[in-house]
């Protein structure tokens, strides 16, 4: 569930800036592409979150027990990882839009891609801790 929230988040952002970057504003400044991926990260974190505390692994103090305490900073780095990786994601994507005026395009294609691992890895890890420690499902009935 994380990670289908994490990259459907960061497609619309990415989509959005396209066409900001393409249609609307085509000499937009570097700070567009910055404030577009804090808010691609902050959107998944927020969210992210709200998910945790549903699934229970966000409060440590609820249950008392320490193995739940570290469930819930483990909970808790693993989706500053997928933030963060939707940050430099975004960010790096105004970068490769811009082209080579923007300084070495590869690196910038290598910052995406490791922006788009980051995100993997944390939202995947966040899905395999939800399923092993997260709420039981509810049934109706």
């Amino acid at each position: 569930m994380f990670a289908m929230l994490a990259f459907r988040i960061v497609a619309a952002i990415a989509a959005m800036q396209i066409f900001l970057v393409t249609v609307v504003w085509p000499d937009a400044h570097a700070l567009l592409g910055l404030l577009l991926g804090a808010a691609a990260g902050a959107i998944i974190f927020g969210v992210g979150r709200a998910v945790l505390e549903q699934q229970g692994l966000r409060d440590p103090s609820a249950g008392g027990r320490p193995e739940q305490a570290e469930v819930a900073r483990r909970a808790e780095s693993l989706l500053l990882l997928a933030s963060a990786g939707a940050f430099v994601s975004v960010a790096a994507l105004f970068f490769v839009l811009r082209g080579p005026a923007a300084g070495a395009p590869w690196g910038f294609v290598a910052g995406l891609a490791a922006g788009l691992v980051a995100t993997f890895v944390g939202s995947t890890r966040l899905n395999r801790l939800a399923a092993d420690h997260g709420a039981p499902e509810r049934s109706e009935g």
